[in-house]
């Protein structure tokens, strides 16, 4: 259908998501209310790209509004897509770190790669920003702007097999299922040029 584009993942917990020109909608499924994601993001982005492997991300919506059964009128909220083509392991990465801090009217998205490649991207409303730095448990800053993340609460910490019914399977796939993700939420402050009060969801995945 124009207009309609349906995300669909490989495992997922809940219904496949469908993005529409004004954002993302999640319908119903197995007990979990629908939910739907209104607001602007960014263009796609190639993070990767060679003869075997091509990573590209897209902050769909930034941070915007969110309506659905049981939310308040000020509820808001943010919908990235990420589309791989190649198996993850070839990118030979020890620990990759995502984030993104969702406020009253900012959004601020990092993501750091370590290992065989070094990269790192930092996004404040979906504009790219320059010079970040990471020094966790708590501070994100780059270009103008700083984040300080509060008592964090944990959501995940497990091996990556944990969300895929324990999967196992051999050799480097075998391996790469085997890193221990652990993803964390907490409240944050956004100051320097542009400030703002709202949650963070954080997440890192190492590989021994």
């Amino acid at each position: 259908m124009p207009g309609r584009r349906a995300i669909r993942p490989v495992f997922c917990r809940t219904a496949a998501p469908v993005q529409t020109p004004d954002g993302v909608t999640f319908p119903a499924a197995s007990g979990v209310p629908g939910r739907c994601w209104s607001g602007t993001g960014c263009a796609p982005l190639v993070l990767f790209e060679d003869e075997t492997t091509r990573v590209e991300w897209e902050e769909v919506v930034g941070c915007g509004s969110v309506t659905g059964a049981g939310l308040p009128p000020q509820a808001r909220g943010y919908a990235e897509r990420l589309h791989m083509v190649g198996w993850p392991w070839r990118l030979g990465l020890s620990r990759p770190l995502w984030g993104r801090f969702c406020g009253s009217r900012h959004s601020l998205v990092w993501i750091v790669w370590e290992g065989r490649l070094n990269k790192s991207w930092c996004f404040l409303d979906g504009k790219l920003l320059r010079g970040m730095n990471v020094a966790l448990p708590g501070l994100i800053q780059a270009e103008g702007v700083r984040l300080d993340m509060q008592l964090q609460s944990g959501l995940v910490d497990e091996p990556i097999r944990g969300a895929l019914g324990g999967l196992r399977l051999p050799g480097p796939a075998g391996r790469f299922l085997a890193g221990r993700e652990r993803k964390c939420t907490a409240p944050a402050r956004l100051s320097g040029e542009f400030k703002d009060h709202g949650q963070v969801i954080h997440e890192v995945v190492e590989w021994a």
